[in-house]
């Protein structure tokens, strides 16, 4: 998804946007993994975390808006919900995406410095 900077030759914006690709790219295929992994080993939490997308008031959330990438608290709180029947506590989440967010960060910089 080019933006007007990108088209116009705005290095930093073209840098930018790889940025959000690449970290959409990670929340996905991370997501996907912890999905697939229970789609195979058990269709009945596979099940309970389709319905969490669906519904997610049943693990905690208001909603979870996966089209930037589902964060590792928001993940954690849907299997959570999934295998254990119950909502995850809110600071777990937090620091979950807090973590994941330095973790990426990192790793962004690198990439950046690289660009």
């Amino acid at each position: 998804m080019a933006n007007i900077d990108v088209l116009n030759g705005d290095e930093e914006a073209a840098k930018e946007e790889v940025i959000i690709s690449v970290r959409r790219e990670y929340l996905d295929e991370v997501a996907n993994g912890v999905i697939e992994t229970f789609d195979v080993s058990s269709p009945t939490i596979a099940a309970r975390i389709q319905l969490a997308l669906a519904s997610p008031a049943l693990c905690g959330y208001e909603e979870i808006d996966i089209s930037n990438g589902i964060m590792a608290g928001s993940l954690y709180a849907i299997c959570f919900y999934a295998i254990k029947n119950k909502v995850a506590e809110p600071g777990d989440c937090v620091r979950l995406n807090h973590l994941q967010y330095d973790i990426m960060n990192m790793a962004l910089a690198e990439l950046d410095s690289g660009l």
